[in-house]
């Protein structure tokens, strides 16, 4: 089983962004899309209210796979990312 990771997705607010995103497909395929063709496999993706505007639960190959995608990413598309490890309670049941 891969290893399941949580990831935000914040753009900046800034007004030369929003002018050059405008018109382009929504933010969560262009996420969609750049993560798979990595070998990333989404769970869910949320739209949020708050700090983050993305957040995505996914299942990649390996951690560098995904660091090489989002780092990508934030190249191509002026967005900041951040990822936590995520484990469910049946992947803890040896740490109890």
């Amino acid at each position: 089983m891969k290893p399941r990771y949580i990831v935000t997705f914040e753009w900046p607010h800034d007004t030369d962004a929003r002018r050059a995103d405008s018109g382009s497909e929504p933010k969560s395929q262009r996420v969609r899309a750049a993560l798979e063709a990595s070998g990333i496999e989404f769970e869910e993706m949320y739209s949020t209210v708050g700090w983050v505007e993305l957040l995505a639960i996914v299942r990649a190959p390996s951690h560098s796979t995904l660091s090489a995608a989002l780092y990508e990413m934030t190249v191509n598309d002026r967005v900041r990312t951040e990822t936590m490890r995520a484990f469910a309670d049946e992947d803890l049941g040896c740490f109890r």
